[in-house]
């Protein structure tokens, strides 16, 4: 009977490690990441895919959510003119500033009223943007391990 008992504590453990494993952000050994077009991503520690489309795929935490798109062009301006003319016209306005996401030159425009992110990078010859719908005050952080994470997918 006492073998009996130390089995079912056993598996019990071994359930219970496992859980914490693939529950725990630090942890998450079954990380398999996501891909837009030729270039792959690790998910973020804690995150997991939302919903994925051709050019973009949204990534969750459980309660922020980050949008990661590949455009289909090189010239930033336009887009950031588009999204600073988004929030003027909803009552908010924007704060510009030039920043690096491991290393790579970023453009980075946030709402003031809702405290969105938006940055704008260019990788191997094309542009892509990670944003926000909403403050967010790890997005920094996100948006490196996100951009130091890319490499050419397999095919």
């Amino acid at each position: 009977m006492n073998q009996k008992k130390l089995l079912i504590v056993l598996l019990a453990l071994i359930i219970i490690v496992g859980i914490i494993l693939f529950l725990s952000p630090g942890l998450n050994i079954f990380n398999q990441g996501f891909k837009i077009n030729d270039v792959a991503f690790d998910l973020p520690n804690g995150f997991h895919m939302n919903e994925t489309k051709k050019n973009s795929v949204r990534i969750n935490d459980g309660v922020h959510t980050i949008i990661i798109e590949e455009l289909n062009n090189t010239n930033v301006k336009p887009f950031i003119d588009n999204y600073v003319k988004y929030l003027n016209e909803s009552n908010s306005s924007a704060i510009i500033s030039n920043t690096t996401l491991n290393g790579i030159h970023a453009d980075k425009v946030i709402s003031k009223s809702t405290g969105a992110a938006h940055y704008w990078f260019e990788y191997n010859n094309k542009l892509y943007t990670i944003g926000t719908w909403g403050k967010y005050e790890k997005i920094d952080e996100v948006a490196n391990e996100l951009v130091k994470s890319m490499h050419p997918a397999e095919k």
